[in-house]
This record gives C-alpha cells, sequence and structure tokens, in this order.
C-alpha cells in the first residue's frame, strides 16, 4: 500500500509538472508565436536561400519597394537607385541585414495569427507600409556621393523616419560577393542611422549650450575672443579660424570649438553627463520594436579632454537616431513625439502608464480611442483597427479623460440615458447597471439633480458610470483618481479590479504610483514620448519599489 501511496504522489507532481509546462508553453506561444514562426529555418516562409516568400514592402507614398513576383520570387523596385538608397530599409534577401524590413518584420509580412499560424488561401502574406520616402531616400543616397555614412530626416511631430540612407550599399536584385576582410564594404549591412554609433562632431554643443542656459546666470552677459585656438588643461583646443569676439549667440552660430570647450569645463563632467543622459543619448531606443545602439559618454577625463567632449570631439559615440530624436524636441518646443508604443494589453490585465507631465500619456490615449490622429503605426481593439473601423473600434471601448465635459444643463439621469441611448443599450440591463454603480458610487439619490450643481468628484463618478454602461471590452482612463475622495478611490479599484476579472482591460494613466504598484498586472512608462519600460509589474519592478525605477529612469535618484 505504501508503495501505491508513493506511486500516486510520485504521479501527481509529475502531472503537476506537466500542467505547468503545458502551461507556459501556451503563454509562450501566445505571446512569441509570432517570433518562432518568422524564424529563417521555416521553409514555410523562407525558400532554400533563406529568402523571406511571403509579403509586400511599400513607402509612405505607395511606391512598392518589394514584393513576389508570379514566380513566388522575391523581387525589388524596378529602379536600381532607389534599390540601393532603400536597402537598409528594406533589407537583402540573405537577412543579413537585421534592421531591414524583411527581417526585423518578418511575422507582419509572413501574415501570421494565433489561429491560423502563418497559413493564408491566398499565400502571399501581408502588406507593410513603411514611413520611408523611396524618393527622399533617393535624393540623400545621391547627395551621399560615394561617401560612407547615413542620412536620416524625423518629422518631430508625428515620429515618423522619412529617411533612412546608409552607405556603403549594393544592389540586392544583383548583390554581390563580399569578402569579410574588404574594407570597401565595411560596415555594409549595419544600418548606420540604428544600429551603429559615431563621434556626435558640432551638434553636440547643442546640449552643451542647454547644460550652460540651466547652470550659468551669467551666460547671456558673457562675451569671449576667440583667437583660433585656447589653451585648456594644459593643451590647446583649436576652431577652424579665428572668429574674434562674440557672445554666446555668436558663439553657437559659429560652433566655436574654445566657447564650448571652457563651457564643458565651468560645467563639470558630473553636469555634462547628466545632460547627456537627459537627452537620452546614452540610452537603446526602440524604433517600431527594432532596438538602437546605445551610447557611450564618459567625462570623468582630464580637462583637455572634456572640453573636447563638451566640443563633440572627444573619444565618446552615440547613435545618430538619438540625435535627431533630440533635436526633434527642441524643434517641437520640448517635447519629442510618441515615436515608438508597441503595447499589448490582454483581457483580464490593468495596465497602468506611467510619465511626467508631458510625456505623451494623453496624446497617446486620445490616438487610442480615436479622438486624436496619427501618421504612422496601429492601433487596434479586439482585433479591430482604430484606423480602418473607427466606429466599431469604440462601440468596444471606454474613454474617461482627466476632465470629462459633461452637458451640464442635464440631469445625471439624463446624460446616462443619453450616452446609454448612443450605444443602444436596452432599457433593462441600463436600468440596472444605473442603480448598481450609482448605490456602489453612492451618487443614486443625486442623480435627479442637474450636473451643474455637481463638485468635480461627483462628475467624475458620474463619468466613470457613463463608461461602463455598455460593457465596453476595453476602458481607457487618463488620471482616473483625480478628485475621488478616498471611499471613492477605493470603490473604483475594486470596480476596476471586478471588470478585469471578467475578461476585460483596463489601460490608465496615473501619477499615483502606489495604487499603480498594488493595482495593476502590467505597466508601461514613457519618457519624452517614447516607451522605455514595459512590461508585467514583477519584470519592470525588480527587487525595486516602482517609485524607484521610475525615478531612476527619469534621472532622478530616490532620496531615502
Amino acid at each position: 500500500m505504501r508503495k501505491i501511496e508513493k506511486r500516486s504522489v510520485f504521479c501527481l507532481i509529475l502531472a503537476a509538472l506537466l500542467g505547468i509546462g503545458l502551461a507556459f508553453f501556451c503563454f509562450r506561444f501566445v505571446a512569441d508565436g509570432d517570433d518562432w514562426a518568422s524564424y529563417p529555418y521555416n521553409r514555410h516562409l523562407y525558400n532554400n536561400q533563406g529568402v523571406l516568400k511571403g509579403g509586400t514592402i511599400i513607402d509612405s507614398r505607395g511606391v512598392v519597394l518589394s514584393t513576389l513576383s508570379e514566380d513566388g520570387e522575391r523581387v525589388y523596385n524596378e529602379d536600381g537607385t532607389i534599390r540601393r538608397a532603400t536597402l537598409h530599409a528594406v533589407g537583402d534577401p540573405a537577412g543579413n541585414i537585421g534592421a531591414g524590413a524583411l527581417t526585423a518584420f518578418a511575422d507582419k509580412l509572413s501574415g501570421y495569427n494565433l489561429l491560423t499560424g502563418v497559413y493564408s488561401p491566398l499565400g502571399t502574406g501581408n502588406s507593410l507600409y513603411l514611413t520611408i520616402d523611396a524618393y527622399l531616400n533617393n535624393v540623400a543616397y545621391q547627395a551621399l556621393n560615394g561617401m560612407n555614412g547615413t542620412v536620416g530626416v524625423y518629422n518631430y511631430k508625428t515620429g515618423e523616419i522619412l529617411c533612412m540612407v546608409s552607405t556603403p550599399t549594393f544592389d540586392p536584385a544583383n548583390p554581390p560577393d563580399i569578402a569579410a576582410d574588404d574594407p570597401a564594404w565595411d560596415g555594409v549591412y549595419v544600418n548606420r542611422l540604428l544600429s551603429a554609433n559615431s563621434i556626435p562632431g558640432s551638434i553636440f554643443k547643442v546640449v552643451t549650450i542647454n547644460a550652460a542656459i540651466e547652470n550659468i546666470p551669467d551666460l547671456f552677459q558673457r562675451k569671449w575672443n576667440c583667437t583660433g585656438s585656447v589653451e585648456i588643461g594644459g593643451d590647446t583646443v583649436t576652431c577652424p579660424y579665428a572668429h574674434g569676439e562674440q557672445d554666446i549667440e555668436s558663439a553657437l552660430a559659429n560652433s566655436c570649438n574654445g566657447v564650448f570647450g571652457q563651457l564643458a569645463v565651468e560645467l563639470g563632467s558630473a553636469a555634462m553627463k547628466k545632460y547627456a543622459d537627459a537627452a537620452g543619448l546614452t540610452e537603446s531606443l526602440r524604433v517600431d520594436g527594432i532596438q538602437t545602439a546605445s551610447g557611450h559618454f564618459d567625462f570623468d577625463v582630464s580637462e583637455n579632454q572634456l572640453a573636447w567632449a563638451g566640443v563633440g570631439q572627444g573619444q565618446d559615440t552615440m547613435c545618430p537616431i538619438s540625435m535627431l530624436q533630440y533635436m526633434g524636441a527642441i524643434a517641437n518646443g520640448g517635447k519629442a513625439a510618441v515615436q515608438d508604443l508597441s503595447l499589448h494589453i490582454r483581457p483580464g490585465e490593468i495596465c497602468a502608464f506611467i510619465g511626467h507631465n508631458g510625456a505623451g500619456k494623453t496624446t497617446t490615449l486620445k490616438c487610442c480611442c480615436g479622438i486624436q490622429q496619427f501618421d504612422s503605426g496601429r492601433i487596434t481593439v479586439d482585433g479591430i483597427s482604430v484606423q480602418d473601423d473607427p466606429l466599431e473600434c469604440k462601440r468596444r471601448l471606454a474613454y474617461l479623460p482627466d476632465n470629462p465635459d459633461l452637458y451640464e444643463y442635464m440631469t445625471g439621469i439624463q446624460y446616462l440615458n443619453f450616452i446609454a441611448d448612443i450605444f443602444a443599450v436596452g432599457a433593462r440591463e441600463r436600468a440596472e447597471s444605473i442603480r448598481s454603480y450609482g448605490d456602489q458610487f453612492d451618487l443614486t439619490r443625486d442623480l435627479a439633480q442637474p450636473i451643474s450643481a455637481y463638485s468635480h468628484g461627483m462628475k467624475q463618478k458620474l463619468a466613470i458610470i457613463s463608461a461602463l454602461l455598455h460593457e465596453p471590452k476595453l476602458i481607457l482612463m487618463d488620471e482616473p483618481f483625480v478628485g475621488l475622495d478616498p471611499l471613492a478611490a477605493h470603490q473604483l479599484k475594486t470596480l476596476m479590479r471586478r471588470f478585469c476579472d471578467g475578461g476585460g482591460a483596463i489601460f490608465f494613466s496615473t501619477h499615483v504610483l502606489e495604487v499603480a504598484e498594488k493595482l495593476c498586472d502590467r505597466v508601461a512608462i514613457i519618457r519624452a514620448g517614447r516607451l522605455v519600460r514595459a512590461g508585467s509589474m514583477d519584470e519592470v519592478r525588480g527587487d525595486d519599489s516602482l517609485e524607484e525605477v521610475f525615478l531612476e529612469l527619469e534621472g532622478t535618484e530616490a532620496q531615502a
């Protein structure tokens, strides 16, 4: 009997391990199935030469950059110059260019979905629209005129990359035999805009002057006399020629190395590091899911080396796209466009959206519900595109703005019935929902009063109830706890959890990190218009508190 009992326990343990393994596999299948399917060894997607057999790549003007021939072979644009100019955006047939669309977006091109995988009755995959303009790429490529380098053009309002050229390049329709040690092809498979680092050059003076403006009070009253060189730290910092007497504005216009070298030394290594970090030059970005190279800056050096670092001609390196985004933020009044927000909020999840004021939280939420237009990327709600079918999306979601604009001439009950009519909620269902939610938020007795007599907190409660009437699948909330008393805030948290336990999903912005940490399953942190951290609460938080993680990402150390 004892042997049988031991065997039973052993079998139960094996069954439990099998169940855990199966659950883990199912989770990974849902989360990473697209990556698995798009691996180069999948012969349903790739031919014997490793060339992707599905999908069409199109530029922003509708120009086909790469597609399949009638024989199922990968073909490129008929213009050879355009083929060379767009090589690093489209990718090469062998998949050596990791940042090219054929490699980076193979899952999207294949037409993969969770139900049928990569199988399609048409067998042609998907069309992928890039934000780049083939014409601009062509112009930039010819302007390089055989020089090695990169050209990028960035729409600072939308975050779109309009031009992305890297050289050396080649014709993907007739790829050459490239020897690994041939210096003429050095870096040919590297997208220099996204995946390579280079010395910043004089454009880094913008970072130095930013630090100087905020830390040197008399900066705009100072004068300098440039003789063509100046001794700093026992060695010389030179300019191309003598600029004569100049103020800070003239020094910037003249790109005077001597002035900016002196400013860097006066500011010191700590300040220079702080402003390089704040500019995002040391971080790796994600551009439509493609991880960019991270910059490297070392300001703990001699005074002369620090001077050259402040000029942008030291030993430091950065990724060009990082500086492009920084300059775009300056042009856009200090705010970087929301460049990449790859988020997937699943049924049953509450996801907090965290960032400083002006980071792009409200803009993103408005884009998600179709209030604000966006020029790149794709947003879907329950599998339906906000761009293609906005009305159906709005039937499936609810949006609660940070300051609800209600019709104050109505009573509370009139407003709720008005919203219920819009969403065609039946009389019985609406009556039950209004009574239930009204009681939960202690608002039932006030529903007969005009909204103009409501306090801010009461208006917030009414807006929350109206958002729930049509039983949406996704609720978007912008600072939902602002204006609520402690009891109402507790009731809202309970309701949010219950809503998601029933299969709904919530995406909300908040500055109350303690609430996010205790309530949410996932968290996304946005900084200066780009996603800097996202994942489950445990993944993002690690062994620290959410506040400590947020402050670290903001460049501020948490004070004990």
